[in-house]
C-alpha cells in the first residue's frame, strides 16, 4: 500500500525524537543511527555506532521503549525547560576552541550569569529556575532489575526527596 514497514533516522536526541513521533503515529519500528553530539538515547539502547544498529536491523532485533508527550511533542529520554538551548548554542560556539567538556562548563557558567530564571508553577508552587530536565526511564533499562527492588526503592527515594519538591542534581 506504499506505507513504510519501518523508519530509520540518523541524528541526535532531538532529531530521533522528531522521527520517533512519526514512527509512533504510524505504528512502525524505528532504527536509530547515532549521529548527534551526545546520542544519549541511542547509547541507552546500546546503539553506539552505525554497525550496532545495522546488525540489529539485519538480525530483526527490536526493543520497546517508553515515549512521552509534552504539549503534543514527543520526547524519548529527556526534555528541558528553560535556558538549556542557549547553553547548548554557547557550548557549540566554543567547543572547537577548547573541547566539548570545557566548553560545556564555560557555557553553563555564562548561561547562569547572563540569563534570568524562568518562572514555572510546579505542583501549584511558583519556582524560579534556569533549567529543568525531565527524564524518562527507558523500559528495557529497568528490565534487568527485580521489580520488587524498583517498587520498593522508588517510593522510598521520592519520600526522602519530599515528593521531588526540591530535587536538584
Amino acid at each position: 500500500d506504499g506505507e513504510p514497514a519501518a523508519l530509520g533516522v540518523a541524528g541526535g536526541d532531538g532529531t530521533v525524537a522528531s522521527v520517533a513521533q512519526i514512527a509512533h503515529d504510524r505504528g512502525v519500528p524505528l532504527a536509530v543511527f547515532p549521529a548527534g553530539t551526545l546520542n544519549h538515547f541511542a547509547k541507552a539502547l546500546g546503539l553506539d555506532s552505525d554497525a550496532h544498529t545495522t546488525a540489529a536491523v539485519e538480525a530483526g532485533m527490536a526493543g520497546m521503549v517508553d515515549i512521552a508527550f509534552i504539549d503534543g511533542e514527543a520526547f524519548l529520554n529527556t526534555a528541558s525547560i528553560g535556558h538549556y538551548p542557549e547553553m547548548v548554542a554557547r557550548r557549540d560556539r566554543y567547543s572547537h576552541r577548547m573541547g566539548k567538556w570545557p566548553a560545556t562548563a564555560y557555557a553553563m557558567i555564562r548561561t547562569l550569569r547572563h540569563e534570568k530564571p524562568v518562572d514555572l508553577v510546579i505542583n501549584g508552587e511558583r519556582k524560579s529556575v534556569w533549567i529543568v530536565f525531565i527524564g524518562l526511564m527507558i523500559g528495557n533499562a529497568l528490565s534487568s532489575l527485580d521489580t520488587t527492588v524498583v517498587a520498593t526503592a522508588l517510593p522510598t527515594i521520592v519520600g526522602d526527596l519530599h515528593g521531588l519538591r526540591d530535587l536538584s542534581w
